[in-house]
């Protein structure tokens, strides 16, 4: 409770049902108060929700929550002296949820599809013995999960025709054996011929077998083969960042100082029909005022002022490499 002026005050909690058009759920709470915290503790049937909470004066972010069959979860939302408008679970209320095999597992999600590659991965949070992510975009995803010195991926779809969907990638701890055995099993040291001035030898590698055991694979394809310790950067992106060099080199309306893209904090992101190159100048004074008087050159329909964000965007065709428009905030 970061809202003073009801931090005394217990909490409304509204638990809104997506697959039942966002029904309220009845459930009694049993609350505790400790400090600036409220902690509330309720059962409700498996599903997919929206939780909301808020006092007379403050408010907070809605939070996307599956509830697992058995298992105790959490979620936390922090109230502030604002009110707070969450849009998002009206746009993609997709979740991806399921139990972990065995203690310690690591999970991670990323696209399939996407020409962003192995950039969009992110983790999923683990609360007791699974986890889940919401808000999820329609498309074509993998699932990885590591444990000790195995990692294994699954390939899910989010359909776009459905609102709301729910999809339970869960790892049972006998499948988590049986990858164990089947790469046991493959495995092995596989020898390597090398030249040597006149001759010849070889070395020897240790390779692990290939295990596929109910949709889940150890032999990784790209994105999901990345390395941890390096990252590759998709063509798509190097493409998008090198056209937008090529952009601020050439465009006179640029001040000087700001031509080349070590002045700018650079984010690559993906459209439908190609990639926005998010520009955000380090030097944010330095920039306003160097583009105030020219700000409606560059950008006559901007509002607010450019001057105010800091920032350019290019949008880049992903077929030609090149930048095809600028938008002013």
């Amino acid at each position: 409770m970061s809202c003073r002026p009801d931090a005394s005050t217990r909490p409304t909690i509204r638990i809104a049902d997506i697959d039942k058009t966002f029904a309220t759920v009845q459930a009694p709470i049993k609350w505790s108060n400790t400090a600036d915290v409220w902690t509330g503790t309720t059962s409700i049937p498996e599903g997919h929700y929206i939780v909301e909470a808020g006092t007379e004066h403050c408010s907070g972010r809605n939070a996307q929550w599956v509830a697992i069959p058995g298992s105790r979860r959490h979620v936390t939302i922090t109230l502030n002296e604002i009110k707070v408008v969450s849009v998002d679970e009206d746009m993609y209320a997709n979740a991806v949820f399921g139990r972990l095999p065995l203690p310690g597992a690591y999970v991670e999600v990323m696209r399939a599809d996407s020409l962003l590659g192995e950039q969009t991965r992110r983790p999923l949070p683990i609360d007791g013995d699974s986890f889940q992510i919401g808000h999820l975009e329609p498309g074509n995803y993998i699932v990885l999960i590591t444990f000790g010195g195995v990692r294994a991926a699954k390939t899910f779809t989010i359909p776009r025709q459905k609102y709301g969907a729910t999809i339970d990638v869960s790892m049972t701890a006998d499948t988590a054996a049986q990858l164990v055995r089947a790469e046991q099993v493959g495995s092995g040291f596989v020898k390597h011929p090398w030249d040597v001035n006149d001759g010849y030898g070889y070395h020897e590698t240790f390779r692990l077998g290939a295990a596929e055991v109910d949709g889940w694979n150890t032999m990784l394809s790209p994105p999901a083969d990345y390395s941890p310790a390096e990252q590759r950067i998709s063509r798509h992106v190097v493409r998008a960042i090198e056209a937008a060099r090529v952009f601020l080199s050439g465009y006179n309306s640029v001040p000087t100082a700001f031509r080349s893209l070590d002045a700018w904090n650079v984010g690559v992101f993906e459209r439908p029909d190609g990639m926005v190159v998010r520009l955000t100048a380090r030097d944010g004074d330095g920039w306003g005022k160097s583009v105030r008087a020219i700000g409606k050159k560059m950008c006559p329909d901007s509002n607010p002022p450019l001057s105010e964000r800091h920032q350019l965007r290019l949008f880049v065709a992903d077929s030609g490499g090149a930048v095809l428009a600028m938008q002013c905030p």
